[in-house]
Parts: C-alpha cells; structure tokens; sequence
C-alpha cells in the first residue's frame, strides 16, 4: 500500500460532468511505465458492462455468500424476471443458500 499514489487531475476535474476521464500509470521497479486512460467508468451509460462484465462482477461480489449453484439460481431468476409469480419467490432465493 505504501507504494500506492494517488493524485487528482485538475485538468480530469475540469471535464466533469461532461466526461469522467482517468488514468491509471504503473511503474515498474526498473523504471518502465504502462498507463492505461479511460474516457468514462466501466458501468457508465457510454460505457456499458458487457453481460460478460456483469457476470464477473455478480461472482466476484456473491462468491463469499453464495454456492455456485445459488449463484446460478439468481442469476436464472433475474434473468428470466418477467416470468416469475411474484418478487416473494426471487426473495426467496436470496436466502436459500
């Protein structure tokens, strides 16, 4: 942690709202750097997370509380919401586990 910087950009703070520009740089210990800059934030309406995206971020989130199975049975659920009886029954599955 103490080898982690973080600096606000004023020239970033100026673009806000309009834009919500940043740049993450890594030095490495020899000195190379590698920078990657990102226009808006992944989940931003401009940049939209891929069902991909939403798949790892619900797994990585839920993996400490749920199976895999209840992983998968919520994700069928949410899913397939337009069919379900009622909101009690996609409840229902957030404590089955």
């Amino acid at each position: 942690i103490h080898k982690i910087k973080g600096e606000a950009s004023e020239e970033f703070e100026k673009l806000f709202p309009a834009r919500q520009p940043s740049r993450v740089t890594i030095r490495t210990t020899d000195g190379q750097e590698h920078s990657v800059y990102l226009e808006y934030p992944k989940g931003d309406p401009r940049e939209p997370m891929t069902e991909g995206d939403l798949d790892d971020k619900f797994a990585a989130l839920t993996a400490p509380h749920l199976t895999d199975e209840g992983r998968s049975r919520i994700k069928d659920a949410i899913f397939t919401c337009e069919t379900l009886p009622g909101i009690h029954h996609f409840m229902g599955l957030m404590v089955e586990d």
